[in-house]
């Protein structure tokens, strides 16, 4: 993973820039900025009544010190795939190939149908009895679809499997239940990361001291693009008007150990997302951000 800081003029001039050789163990520094803050509560904030100038205000109000943290995430090493010390392995029942096949061709049909059939269900039914039609219902439509379903998998194995398809399409395996691994990775944060139960391959949290509280945006998800431009452009505007607010960051390494990469004195933003979901203006992103670190990463995939 290489990581680059830079302004947001600037683009195509990075600051600073990390790679794995930057990735240390926690020091005490940290370490004790992380202790201090192990019993704050992830916030949970609503679209309604807040922008970024009354996030600032609550700052103010709040009496003290905001802080942030960008989390990166790097991928897993190939070696801890299978490694139960680092990842919950969960044996799990799956559908089988052949509904698999029919929920992938004919999908919006199935919806649709079963849709119509649920509006047909009477209202003060028994919720019991109502899942038992539902079930029932969506087993005939499923089954309705298995002869076109089947002509269309046995043609996908005499392309791809040529010479032997006959050894390789049974149909009775082809309508079994199956069973499949899930994966979870083993998240082993201090508090109060450990809040977060699983990580985005970045992520920043906006910490509030004054009520003890973080919240956190990233890019993946409506909400946390939300939060992160309403608290990324309002730690911006305190930072203009009352000082800097310094920004940590960190790395959960593909060895599941939490690293740290850097400590910037002033605010850094994951430029990733940074003002989704938002309604501002181009002259507003542009005052808030304009002595403003960004922070992207360059290699992810």
């Amino acid at each position: 993973m290489k990581i680059q800081i830079f302004y947001e003029k600037s683009y195509n001039e990075a600051v600073k820039k990390y790679h794995e050789h930057n990735f240390k163990k926690m020091f005490e520094g940290i370490t004790k900025l992380l202790k201090s803050a192990e019993d704050y509560e992830l916030g949970s904030f609503s679209y309604e009544g807040h922008d970024h100038a009354a996030i600032f205000e609550q700052l103010i109000k709040s009496g003290s010190r905001p802080f942030s943290i960008i989390l990166f995430q790097e991928f897993l090493d190939d070696s801890h795939w299978d490694d139960k010390s680092y990842q919950h392995i969960e044996e799990v029942a799956a559908i089988s190939e052949l509904d698999e096949k029919v929920f992938r061709l004919f999908g919006d049909e199935v919806n649709k149908r079963q849709g119509e059939f649920l509006g047909l269900i009477i209202k003060d039914q028994e919720q019991e009895k109502k899942d038992e039609l539902e079930k029932h219902n969506l087993r005939k439509i499923c089954e309705s679809y298995y002869p076109r379903a089947l002509e269309i998998l046995k043609a996908e194995y005499k392309n791809f499997y040529r010479g032997f398809w006959r050894k390789k399409f049974d149909e009775e395996r082809i309508r079994e239940p199956r069973k499949e691994k899930q994966y979870t990775r083993i998240l082993n944060l201090p508090k109060p990361l450990s809040t977060l139960t699983e990580l985005s391959f970045e992520q920043q949290l906006y910490f509030i001291p004054g009520e003890k509280k973080f919240v956190r945006g990233r890019s993946s998800g409506s909400f946390t693009r939300y939060i992160h431009s309403v608290f990324g452009f309002a730690f911006a505007l305190y930072q203009q008007e009352q000082g800097k607010i310094p920004t940590y960051i960190m790395v959960y390494d593909k060895h599941n150990e939490l690293k740290h990469i850097d400590t910037l004195d002033s605010l850094c933003l994951m430029s990733e997302s940074l003002g989704s979901n938002y309604d501002y203006t181009k002259e507003t992103r542009e005052k808030l951000l304009k002595n403003i670190l960004l922070c992207r990463t360059t290699n992810l995939f």
